[in-house]
C-alpha cells in the first residue's frame, strides 16, 4: 500500500503468536526494505491488510489481539507513529478480523472469519475511520457461506466478497449493500465442478469480476482456478485451471493499470514447490509463469 507520503508500507508479526506489530517501508525507486518502526499491539496475529485513509494515517486489522484476543483494528499515526486501537472484537461481533477496504462515504468495512453467532462463520462490518458508529452488517449462518476471507465495492456501490467455506457447497460469492440490507449470494462453489474454496476478487474496468479458488477446477482434477463472471452472477466461467506444475493454494490477484492483464501468485506449486508468480490476460489467453520459487 502506498501511502501519500510516498511510501509504500507492509505490517508483518515475527513467528511468535504474541509478536509485536512491525511496519516496513520501501520505496518503488529503492531495492530495500526498511524497517519504519515496532509497536507495541501485544498477542498481535497474521496482520493482512494496510490502507491508507486520507493523510497520515495507516489502518488494519490483526486477527488476535485486544482484551478478547479476538482481534483488533487499529489506526497508525505516521507523524509521529502511535497506534491507536479503534475497535475490540469480542467474538458476537466477529473473530478473526482478516479484511479492510475504505468505501466511498469514508467508511472502513472489513470482513471477520469466525464468530458472530453460534454458527462461528463470520460478519461483515462497519467502522468510522475514528472508531465510532461500529455496526455489524451480516452475520453468516453457514448455509449462505463461511469465513469471509475478501472484499470489495463495486461500481454500482454495492459490497461483494467471498467466502471460502459455506454455503450449499464450498464457499460462495455475496452481495449486499453498505447498510447490511439485501444480503444474496452471487455465485455457489461446487467441489468436483468449477473449483472451490474462493479466496480473491476484484473487478476490472470493464464492470467485469475476476478472482481464484483454490482447489480442483476440472472435474476433481486441477488446483485451482482463475474465473470471471458479471456483478449479477450470470457468465461464470474459468480462465485457468492450475495443474500444480505453474501453482497451486492460496493464490493473491491483482489487475495492472491498463485494465487487461492479472497478475498473482501461489503459495505452492511450479518447480520447486514452493510456489509461483503468473500473469494471465483478461480474455482467459496468455498465461504464463513469471517465476517459481526456490526453497535455496
Amino acid at each position: 500500500m502506498q501511502a501519500p507520503d510516498g511510501w509504500v508500507y507492509r505490517a508483518a508479526v515475527g513467528n511468535d503468536y504474541y509478536a509485536c506489530l512491525t511496519i516496513y517501508r520501501f520505496r518503488l525507486d529503492q531495492d530495500r526494505l526498511q524497517k519504519a518502526y515496532v509497536l507495541g499491539l501485544d498477542k498481535v496475529s497474521n496482520t493482512s491488510c494496510l490502507l491508507s485513509v486520507g493523510q497520515g494515517c495507516l489502518y488494519g486489522v490483526s486477527e488476535a489481539g485486544g482484551p478478547n484476543n479476538d482481534g483488533v483494528i487499529y489506526e497508525v499515526s505516521l507523524h509521529p507513529h502511535e497506534i491507536h486501537i479503534l475497535h475490540n472484537f469480542n467474538g458476537m461481533d466477529g473473530l478473526d478480523p482478516f479484511q479492510l477496504i475504505v468505501g466511498r462515504d469514508g467508511m472502513l468495512y472489513g470482513v471477520a472469519k469466525a464468530g458472530g453467532s453460534l454458527s462461528d462463520a463470520g460478519t461483515v462490518f462497519r467502522v468510522a475511520p475514528d472508531g465510532s458508529e461500529f455496526k455489524v452488517l451480516h452475520v453468516f449462518r453457514g448455509t449462505d457461506g463461511k469465513q469471509p476471507v475478501a472484499l470489495i465495492q463495486t461500481q454500482d456501490g454495492e459490497l461483494v466478497g467471498v467466502a471460502d467455506h459455506g454455503g450449499k457447497g464450498d464457499g460462495v460469492i455475496f452481495a449486499l449493500k453498505p447498510d447490511g440490507t439485501d444480503f444474496h449470494i452471487v455465485h455457489q462453489f461446487w467441489p468436483l465442478q468449477a473449483g472451490h474454496m474462493p479466496v480473491t476478487i476484484l473487478q476490472a474496468p470493464d464492470g467485469e469480476l475476476y478472482g481464484t479458488a483454490q482447489l480442483e477446477g476440472d472435474r476433481g482434477g486441477g488446483d485451482g482456478i482463475v474465473y470471471k463472471m458479471r456483478p449479477d452472477g450470470s457468465h461464470f466461467q474459468k480462465l485457468h485451471i492450475f495443474r500444480f506444475a505453474d501453482g497451486a493454494l492460496r493464490f493473491d490477484l491483482i489487475l495492472d493499470p491498463s485494465g487487461l492483464t492479472l497478475y498473482g501468485t501461489t503459495i505452492l506449486g511450479g518447480q520447486g514447490n514452493t510456489g509461483t508468480v503468473f500473469k494471465l490476460n483478461v480474455d482467459g489467453q496468455g498465461f504464463q509463469t513469471l517465476h517459481a520459487f526456490s526453497s535455496k
